[in-house]
């Protein structure tokens, strides 16, 4: 057995249980969040067919991944010819398919953008508070937005933006915090008015779990100190404490890092698939490449 033999058994082996091991955890999240998840609920509620076939396409590479590293370390392992030439099948596949979504991304996430952009501006109105109803889509939406894009209002017309909410509108009379949250801070300005999920640092006090299911109380959060010096900071120097960017131009920003990173993730699998392809290949037809060597 040549030693460029042995090499590409040993990184078939090696990449094989690696990404055994990431698309199976990968497999078994992605099938919570689509039997229970709000991230379902939420892409539905964008009606962006491109997110939604993103998804489906992410899982069905996953599954792949996870079939083609079991097929590369059979054939590896127990000299399986076979095997390792459904595995080799299988990276061609995978070549072909990210590759495709490559060109995609590169070409349709401006589009995807604008069509998140403006299904925003026009529900923001809508918008309701931290406690959003069961089918209340447009303020979950907005509440994981801007917990997740670390932003505030929907433009720079920041108090207007607020005032002409329902969550503005009915925190109007009290001139103040919604609710029992003034009883937190104490505090009433109405140039402070703004919902704590602007507050710098709030994913790390409150999660998505509880906003998206209408946990986060403010009985609950005066029964925990860390949630409430939290919020009475903020609203005490909402000028250091808040975030100080607006949604669409937050989702333009994320939306641009995260066509960079995405690419670059998909150009390294299409660079470690040709690898591995050329590997699987040398294993068949070298001579002595399925011989029985102990990994």
């Amino acid at each position: 057995m040549s030693v460029w033999t042995t090499i590409a058994r040993t990184l078939v082996f090696i990449c094989s249980v690696l990404l055994l091991v990431i698309s199976t955890a990968i497999v078994g999240f992605m099938v919570y969040v689509f039997v229970k998840g709000t991230q379902v609920q939420i892409l539905n509620y964008l009606d962006q067919t491109a997110l939604k076939v993103a998804l489906y396409v992410l899982f069905a590479v996953c599954c792949l991944v996870l079939i083609m590293s079991l097929m590369g370390i059979l054939g590896v392992c127990c000299s399986l010819k076979y095997s390792v030439k459904i595995y080799a099948g299988l990276q061609v596949i995978m070549i072909i398919t990210m590759s495709v979504l490559l060109i995609f991304t590169a070409v349709k996430h401006g589009k995807l953008q604008s069509a998140i952009e403006a299904k925003l501006s026009g529900t923001f109105r809508n918008y309701k508070g931290e406690r959003p109803g069961d089918g209340d889509l447009d303020t979950k939406a907005w509440n994981v937005y801007m917990l997740l894009l670390r932003s505030c209002a929907l433009d720079s017309t920041f108090r207007g933006s607020w005032i002409c909410t329902k969550w503005g509108q009915h925190t109007k009379a009290s001139n103040g915090i919604e609710g029992s949250f003034a009883n937190i801070t104490g505090l009433h300005p109405k140039e402070y008015r703004f919902p704590f999920v602007c507050c710098k640092g709030a994913l790390d006090h409150f999660s998505l779990h509880d906003l998206l299911h209408g946990l986060v109380t403010g009985h609950a959060i005066i029964k925990d100190n860390g949630k409430k010096d939290f919020i009475r900071k903020c609203y005490s120097e909402p000028s250091k404490n808040k975030n100080d960017q607006f949604t669409l131009g937050a989702v333009s920003d994320t939306f641009e890092k995260a066509t960079k990173w995405m690419m670059l993730g998909e150009g390294v699998v299409v660079g470690l698939s040709v690898l591995l392809l050329a590997s699987a290949i040398v294993i068949v037809y070298s001579d002595g490449g399925l011989e029985y060597q102990p990994m």
